[in-house]
């Protein structure tokens, strides 16, 4: 699959592509998803994946509500087979464009013939275009609308589990991936090294989805997969602050990217006023993950 920068990176070759956020990769987005792949095997067209960096709310509330992380979402793109991944980025210039222009970009620049779109797709400025527009600038026959089933869970529902009812178990049923946040481990204040319980901290740009707590988690290092306890919260600096417990591992990370997959909310984080107190904390996180979590051993 070939990665192409808006604006940036051109192919006129004819293509189809599906239009849309497609935040979490949901089982609505792969019937667009699967429909684009079909109609370019039968028209013998290259596909092109065309997504958002982000959306226009979060923009401009300087938020961070994405239920999929922009790298997890193209990695699992690439697996479905489709030729090309645009990501239209987010700024004052794109979200100035007219429904027209936006358009025009995709045709011409990028060679879009077809597109395929759920039934409440808009873009352009002020959201102005919708899928007559569509139709009307491509032609009926080019233009394919997948129905919403008002059976499946859309993205708000998936969100409203995670920040609401804090129930990562059933949001991550209904994700192509689980809820994850990936970044570069950076130094801490190396508190749970005195107990035995040292953390690779990692540190957001934005306050994300996820409700502050102690997860049950699992990190992704080098493709390999770890058990861990994560505490998500606003540290001493004003940090939005991931720290991670490899559970029976003691690795040096530091300088090196990992991805916290989160599986369950356990608990909101706790003041402590003790060393002696944190380790009684972890250890109840631990003991539950023992329980709920530990694979016995033969």
């Amino acid at each position: 699959m070939q990665i192409l920068r808006w604006k940036k990176d051109f192919d006129s070759a004819p293509k189809i592509a599906c239009l849309g956020f497609f935040d979490g990769l949901h089982e609505g987005h792969l019937k667009v998803i699967d429909a684009t792949l079909a109609i370019a095997k039968e028209n013998n067209l290259l596909s092109l994946f065309f997504t958002l960096s982000e959306s226009v709310s979060d923009y401009f509330k300087k938020m961070n509500t994405k239920l999929m992380e922009n790298k997890v979402k193209q990695e699992l793109i690439a697996t479905r087979g489709f030729n090309y991944y645009l990501e239209g980025i987010v700024n004052d210039e794109f979200i100035n464009l007219t429904a027209h222009q936006f358009l025009t970009i995709l045709q011409e620049k990028y060679g879009v013939q077809k597109v395929v779109v759920g039934q409440d797709f808009s873009f352009g400025n002020q959201k102005t275009g919708n899928v007559e527009t569509l139709q009307e600038f491509f032609g009926k026959d080019n233009v394919t609308i997948i129905r919403r089933d008002p059976t499946s869970p859309a993205s708000s529902y998936i969100r409203n589990l995670i920040t609401n009812n804090h129930d990562l178990i059933s949001a991550n049923k209904l994700l192509a991936f689980p809820y994850s946040v990936t970044g570069i481990v950076e130094h801490g204040k190396k508190l749970g090294r005195t107990i035995n319980f040292p953390t690779a901290n990692i540190y957001l740009p934005r306050k994300c989805l996820l409700p502050y707590g102690v997860y049950v988690s699992e990190t992704l290092i080098n493709n390999r997969s770890y058990p861990s306890l994560t505490s998500y919260m606003v540290n001493s600096k004003n940090q939005e602050a991931v720290e991670t417990y490899l559970i029976d591992q003691k690795m040096d990370l530091y300088g090196q990217e990992i991805r916290v997959l989160f599986l369950e909310y356990i608990r909101p984080n706790i003041k402590i006023s003790s060393i002696a107190e944190l380790s009684e904390l972890i250890n109840g996180d631990l003991n539950y993950w023992k329980q709920h979590y530990r694979i016995p051993s033969n």
